[in-house]
């Protein structure tokens, strides 16, 4: 009877506290700010014809805008950078965007045709002047990381009167160029290990200046030797970038299911092309605004040898190179407090000479 009884409470427990979560996460909110002046809102607006989430946060609406343009394709990061990056609020208006076919902005129905590089691109800058419209600013400062920078960079490229200033962040500089350097790097590395499981699975794969002949499947089992051996994520466990995600109240049960569902989709239908043609060491020798670029020194996703040769070549008005020690593909993540210091600084030193 007693066991009966402990087995009943046990089932009980669990159904109030499945219940509590499923009604929790049934409903998406962020987190409050308490300040007259500030905004916490998570709003759909509607982005090149389909419906698109953005994260908006800010203590002081009187503050410039910050519009982080998230990697992947499909790897979105609202709640990412609401965890890591929240000192980023004391002096932005911090606007997260999760772009077309990923994350919250998932959707099964979405036209497949339409989930290409350059309708991204234009979904971009129509964001950004939704921004600049919503919050009546002239410039505002805009972040890329990884495959966000391609569309970060080439936005600023295009369009620099919008802008205060650029931050790329694991920089993409030159797609065949990138691969083939993260590939060496990650032989090199089994190599010294004498790790024979990864010398024979990489040394399988057929590559040609930086392009896998069999696309995803070929590149993925790159990438993971790759992340075990730290030229991804250095000073962070991917673990707790999942638990973020799973505990996160801007993301309904339904949009955790999606934004994995995001992921692939997003990857499988905008493929490699993009990144085969990217060029910008060869397209780019000036930019108008001024650009900074914080780069992990142990990132072998987008190596840092080519970010810095980038930055040593272009022309701008301001440019810095930020290395981060301890960090991989996402310094902002993996040293945020740096990461938000600089961000500041950049602001500051920005603002006070335009």
């Amino acid at each position: 009877m007693q066991f009966k009884r402990i087995v009943m409470m046990i089932l009980i427990f669990c159904f109030v506290g499945l219940t509590t979560l499923t009604i929790r996460y049934s409903i998406a909110t962020t987190p409050a700010i308490h300040n007259e002046n500030g905004i916490a809102s998570l709003e759909k607006i509607s982005i090149g014809n389909v419906d698109q989430s953005l994260l908006i946060r800010g203590k002081d609406l009187s503050k410039p805008v910050l519009l982080f343009i998230h990697g992947g394709p499909g790897f979105a990061e609202m709640v990412f950078t609401r965890h890591f990056n929240a000192d980023l609020e004391d002096n932005f208006i911090v606007i997260n965007w999760d772009q077309r076919g990923a994350g919250k902005s998932f959707n099964s129905k979405i036209d497949e045709k339409t989930m290409t590089a350059d309708q991204i691109l234009a979904d971009t800058y129509e964001v950004v002047q939704y921004v600049k419209d919503r919050f009546q600013k002239d410039k505002i400062f805009i972040a890329g990381h990884s495959w966000g920078s391609f569309l970060g960079l080439t936005t600023v490229k295009e369009h620099p009167k919008d802008f205060h200033a650029y931050i790329g962040i694991g920089q993409l500089i030159n797609g065949n160029k990138g691969e083939a350097l993260s590939y060496k790097w990650t032989k090199k590395m089994a190599a010294e290990d004498n790790n024979k499981k990864a010398i024979k699975e990489l040394e399988a794969l057929e590559v040609i200046d930086g392009v896998y002949l069999h696309g995803h499947d070929e590149k993925h089992v790159q990438r993971k030797w790759l992340w075990h051996y730290r030229g991804f994520l250095y000073n962070l466990n991917v673990s707790s970038l999942y638990f973020r995600l799973a505990i996160a109240p801007e993301y309904t049960i339904l949009d955790k299911i999606n934004y994995i569902r995001g992921v692939e989709f997003s990857e499988d239908l905008i493929g490699e092309e993009w990144l085969e043609n990217l060029k910008f060491d060869e397209e780019i020798k000036s930019l108008e605004v001024p650009v900074f670029f914080m780069q992990g020194k142990y990132d072998f996703n987008t190596p840092s040898e080519l970010v810095k040769k980038f930055y040593d070549a272009v022309d701008a008005p301001m440019k810095e190179y930020i290395e981060f020690e301890y960090s991989a593909h996402s310094p902002n993540f993996e040293e945020p407090e740096k990461f938000n210091k600089v961000m500041a600084e950049i602001a500051e030193i920005v603002l006070k000479q335009q």
